[in-house]
């Protein structure tokens, strides 16, 4: 992503995108108000959706993806916008916000926003579907004659075990403090 490199107005380096574009405030301005545009489309999209009646299942999901947005678009974006906005016009007296602090927390936001996404694909799925589940194949798994032990009782006969060495280490330290001090008052 940096190709280029020249220092911005306030200091930080600005880069290139690999298609040219310059890496600057204006640059992570103009990407947070396209994607605050999309997914609140995407929400204007599903409520439509969700309007239509569709079955519980599709509505839960179309509720969870509706709200993992509306947070991201309250929380996250909203204090991305503040930061760019520090960035672009600084106000003495307050910390300076790089570019990389701009770069830094878009990458968190791109986080959750890829989560988002992956949310509202589902629903468009579900919808293409005719609101039809879509069944998900799990790969056959080969049956062993060795019974399984469950992960509680794997934990339990670790914590045992883990138990078991402590007191034999307690144990052996008792032993040679004693051994000490009888050696000790001997002598």
């Amino acid at each position: 992503m940096t190709d280029a490199k020249k220092v911005a107005g306030n200091g930080s380096v600005a880069s290139t995108t690999d298609d040219g574009r310059q890496v600057d405030g204006l640059y992570y301005q103009q990407l947070g108000v396209q994607h605050r545009a999309w997914l609140e489309k995407q929400c204007r999209t599903a409520e439509e959706d969700l309007a239509s009646e569709p079955p519980e299942e599709a509505c839960d999901l179309i509720r969870v993806a509706v709200g993992k947005a509306t947070l991201l678009l309250k929380k996250k974006f909203k204090k991305f916008e503040e930061l760019v906005v520090k960035h672009l016009d600084p106000v003495d007296g307050e910390p300076i916000v790089t570019l990389n602090d701009l770069e830094g927390f878009w990458t968190l936001v791109e986080i959750e926003l890829a989560d988002t996404e992956g949310g509202f694909e589902q629903v468009r799925k579900l919808k293409e579907n005719n609101w039809n589940a879509i069944g998900v194949e799990e790969p056959p798994q080969q049956a062993s004659n060795a019974p399984k032990k469950s992960a509680t009782v794997q934990r339990i006969a670790g914590a045992q075990k883990k138990m078991i060495e402590a007191r034999l280490r307690l144990r052996e330290a008792k032993r040679l403090a004693k051994h000490r001090m009888t050696n000790g008052q001997d002598a």
